[in-house]
Parts: C-alpha cells; sequence; structure tokens
C-alpha cells in the first residue's frame, strides 16, 4: 500500500499525467473547436513537462509544500499558461516563437535543477 501512496504522492506522476491527458486529448481531437490544439504548442507543452520530470528527479526539494516556492514549479507553470494561450489564439505568437520560448523555459528548469544538486553537495562555483 506504500507503494502506491508514493506513486500518487510524486509530482512526476501527475506531471506526466496531465501531459498524457493532454496529448490523448489532442490525439482523439476532443471538441477541436474548443480545444483547439496547435501542434507547436503542444510540443512546447511536452518540452516544459518533460523538463519539469528530469528537474524533479535531479532536484526532488522537500515535498508538495515547497512546491509552492520552487523556481521549477513557477516557470513550468509559466510556461504551459504560454502554450495554451498560444494554441487558444490569444496572443498571436509565432509557431516558430512558441517552440523557442518552449526550449528556453525547458532549459532554465534544467538549469535550477541541476544547480541544486551541486551546492548540496559542497561544489561550489567559481566567482569572478
Amino acid at each position: 500500500m506504500i507503494v502506491i501512496h508514493n506513486f500518487l504522492t510524486s509530482r512526476k506522476f501527475w506531471a506526466a499525467l496531465v501531459a498524457l491527458v493532454v496529448v490523448v486529448l489532442a490525439g482523439l481531437q476532443v471538441s477541436p473547436e474548443k480545444l483547439g490544439f496547435d501542434q507547436d504548442a503542444l510540443s512546447g507543452l511536452l518540452v516544459i513537462v518533460g523538463s519539469y520530470i528530469v528537474g524533479v528527479s535531479l532536484d526532488p526539494g522537500t515535498g508538495w509544500r515547497s512546491m509552492f516556492s520552487s523556481r521549477k514549479f513557477w516557470a513550468a507553470l509559466v510556461g504551459a499558461v504560454t502554450m495554451f494561450v498560444s494554441w487558444e489564439g490569444w496572443l498571436p505568437i509565432p509557431s516558430d516563437t512558441v517552440v523557442q520560448i518552449a526550449v528556453i523555459i525547458g532549459s532554465y528548469i534544467f538549469g535550477v535543477a541541476i544547480e541544486k544538486p551541486a551546492v548540496v553537495a559542497g561544489y561550489k562555483t567559481a566567482k569572478k
């Protein structure tokens, strides 16, 4: 029973589940006039969610309570909202720019994730 509890309280699991639901809905084209999925925005969302999952794997933090103070979480949330706004057409963002935004946000999430374990392990970066 503890394995199921750990599984259901995993931020990685929930992030992957949300991404999977979005991809399945896009694939099934459920109510396309309402959802209006743009493939570039969907790809961008998957880059952001994938980066968040890797980031949480590298630096899990201290649990759900610390999630709202996590730079990884807020970057992923801003990126997801940007992708949603893009595919809804509320902001006229060109397709190539959407993908570039997603890559930048994903890279930021990954950078934040690998930054913290190095500090915790005692490695220090050289100061100029």
